[in-house]
Formats: structure tokens, sequence, C-alpha cells
């Protein structure tokens, strides 16, 4: 870990597991100004972090019409087949 991240992070007190910062690029302005290796490799890492985040996000959305939706479709299957 940079040294002046893991000063904020000792810093810190606990929180719950939502509210806990990452120390991602954009919790530290300054570093988005600063183009060294470290900076780019954190932007690098937060973006895929962001796209696995956002996949998952997706994931569960898709779960979550499936299971509306499945009743409704065996009901209308059912339907189909015999008189409602």
């Amino acid at each position: 870990m940079m040294p002046k991240a893991y000063d904020v992070a000792a810093e810190q007190l606990p929180r719950d597991v939502e509210d806990e910062c990452l120390f991602l690029s954009s919790d530290f302005p300054r570093v988005q100004e600063c183009q060294t290796v470290y900076a780019v490799a954190l932007k690098v890492e937060e973006g895929r972090l962001r796209e696995g985040h956002a996949y998952d996000c997706l994931r569960a959305i898709q779960n979550a019409v499936k299971t509306i939706t499945a009743p409704m479709d065996k009901k209308r299957k059912k339907c189909l087949w015999s008189e409602c």
C-alpha cells in the first residue's frame, strides 16, 4: 500500500461494510492530477471493479425478472393447454 493511503486508512474509524472506503483513485482528488504509474494503475483497477459491479447488478436484475415472470409464464402455458 502506498504510504499516504496507509495513513488515511489507519485514521479511519470502523464502519459498516457498505460505507467502507475502498481507497480508489476517485477517493483521492489529488491522484487525478498526478499521472504516475501508480495513479494510472489505480484508475485502471477502479475501472475494472466498477465494470464488474455493473455486471453483478445486471445479473441481479435478470434473476429478479426471471423470478417474477416464471410463475406468470407457467400459468400462461397451463392456460394454453386447458380451459382457464
